[in-house]
Formats: structure tokens, C-alpha cells, sequence
């Protein structure tokens, strides 16, 4: 596709100058970059935000007030006693949190956001642990669903083979009305060789640059839904609770579309997941990004 999400009605509370391109690049349907970011729609009140990653510093400043239940259920970190801990110890994931929700750096500032650690500090998971985190997810927004609220994952992460199962889960999740937001992949080749870029129960982001180009790592193909920011996107950082830093992947650009995701609910929140991936896809505008660097499909 040559989607770019540009154009999206998004912004954070009372809109004025980014601190990020990314953001700025999400309400515009065409270059050059405005400096600003005009607030449309919901904020994200409403919307739980689950991050399945390394974990997410919680106490970050971005994130302050709306912080919810959160788990690790990696089993080498289980195994230790850190069933509670859903710190990150890597980077990853409070980056992640950061672009889809943080206050200043988020695309849903209002959404609450929720950490659920599968992955060790090297960013290893196994199936068995991308297992029991999406079952923790069920449990606990089945819960929260008496008190109308929704769901949106972001999964910034990915492999190249899946049991059966998991895919059935996803398939269940996106039934339950969760919105899983995933990353194409880092490896410039075809996404329908990963998981979970390539079910049809998710929405799968590519990564594009300022330029208006696919980012030569982002991987493509038919499995590749739309493209959003993910080349040099500066977000929030775990080593300290005002820190940040600036980084480039697929993964950067996933938590753009979940962040626009919750933001819909927010002000539809009687969509259903379905219906939520149809609204991102009307919002992103055709044609936006350089056909000639996305190769085929």
C-alpha cells in the first residue's frame, strides 16, 4: 500500500506546537510539516492502552494519573519472583507508551495506559508468553467492559512463525472488540512472513520518514495495512521519569496508529474492532508516501 497516516483527526489536548514530527506529520495530508498539531475527536478518556512489550516506567511523567493495572508474565522473570513487575528494563516499551499515549509526546493523551510485560530485558518472549499475555489482556479488559470501556494493544514486536493457537487468540481478541495495532517488521522484506503482521485479526504498520518515504528497514507487502511515522521519533525513555529519547523502527510507528485507534473509541466507543481498523484505514490518505521506495505489494 502506499497509505500514509497523514491526515488523521488527531492531536493532544488543546493542539499548538509539537514536540514531535511524528505528531505533526498525523494531521496533515501533505508536506511540508505545519509545526502544529490541531485536536479533533476524542483524546482517548475511555480507552484502555495495552502495551505488550518489556515492560513500561510507569512513574514516567508522561504517563502521570493514568496508569492502570499492569502485569509481567514473561515465565523466565515469573520463575524469579517479578510476577509484579512491570518495569522496563530495556526502553522499548515506555518509548512505545510514549508515542501512543503519552501527555506531551502521545497521540491519545487521555487514554489509560497499561503494561504487560512478556518480554526479558534482551526482548526475548516465547509463544507461551505472548500466550499469557494476551489471556491476561482478555481477563482484564472483560472486566473493565461493565464500565464501557476499550480495549486498543499495540505489539511493537514480532517473529517469523506462530502455533495455530495464537492466532485463533488473536481472532478471539478481535471478537471481544480489542484493537491490535502491530509492527510490519525491521527487515525490508515481505511482512506476510511475520507474526502477528500478517493476521487479519490486526492492523499492521509499516514505517515511513520525513520525506514521505518507507523507511528502508520497514518491512511491506500486502500484509502492510498503512504506514505512520517511525524514522527518528523522540518519546519517552525508562532510565528516569522526565527522560526521553529519540529512535527509528517499525515499533515507532505502530503506537501512531494505536494512539489514533484509542482516540476513535474514545468518540465511538459503540465501533467494533473491525470497524475501528476501517475508520484508521479512512483517515490515512492514498497515495501519500514514494511509490518508487515501497517495493511490491
Amino acid at each position: 500500500p502506499r497509505r500514509g497516516l497523514g491526515g488523521a483527526s488527531a492531536a493532544p489536548r488543546g493542539g499548538g506546537p509539537v514536540c514531535a514530527w511524528g505528531l505533526d506529520r498525523l494531521d496533515q495530508r501533505s508536506l511540508p510539516l505545519d509545526g502544529r498539531y490541531a485536536p479533533s475527536g476524542g483524546d482517548g478518556s475511555g480507552v484502555d492502552v495495552y502495551v505488550l512489550d518489556c515492560g513500561v516506567r510507569l512513574t514516567h511523567e508522561e504517563f502521570a494519573g493514568r496508569v492502570g493495572a499492569s502485569a509481567n508474565v514473561n515465565r523466565g522473570d515469573v520463575e524469579q519472583g517479578l510476577a509484579g513487575d512491570a518495569s522496563d528494563c530495556a526502553g522499548h516499551g515506555t518509548h512505545v507508551a510514549g508515542t501512543a499515549a503519552g501527555a506531551s509526546y502521545g497521540v491519545a493523551p487521555g487514554a489509560t495506559v497499561h503494561s504487560v510485560r512478556f518480554q526479558d530485558c534482551g526482548g526475548r518472549g516465547t509463544p507461551s508468553d505472548m500466550l499469557a499475555a494476551f489471556e491476561w489482556v482478555y481477563d482484564h479488559m472483560s472486566s473493565a467492559a461493565g464500565e464501557g470501556r476499550r480495549a486498543v494493544l499495540v505489539m511493537s514486536v514480532g517473529g517469523e512463525a506462530a502455533p495455530p493457537l495464537l492466532r485463533r487468540v488473536l481472532d478471539v481478541l478481535q471478537g471481544a472488540g480489542a484493537v491490535v495495532v502491530v509492527a510490519a517488521g525491521n527487515d525490508d522484506k515481505d511482512a506476510c512472513d511475520q507474526f502477528p503482521a500478517s493476521s487479519d485479526a490486526v492492523i499492521t504498520v509499516g514505517a515511513s520518514t520525513p520525506a514521505d518515504e518507507r523507511a528502508t528497514f520497514s518491512n511491506t507487502g500486502r500484509c502492510v495495512d498503512l504506514f505512520a511515522p517511525g524514522r527518528a521519533i523522540k518519546s519517552a525513555w525508562h532510565s528516569g521519569d522526565g527522560d526521553y529519547k529519540v529512535i527509528s523502527g517499525t515499533s515507532m510507528a505502530t503506537p501512531h496508529v494505536a494512539g489514533l485507534a484509542a482516540r476513535i473509541l474514545s468518540e465511538r466507543p459503540e465501533l467494533s474492532a473491525r470497524e475501528v481498523k476501517a475508520a484508521v484505514l479512512a483517515a490515512a490518505t492514498s497515495g501519500a508516501l514514494d511509490g518508487a521506495t515501497l517495493g511490491e505489494g
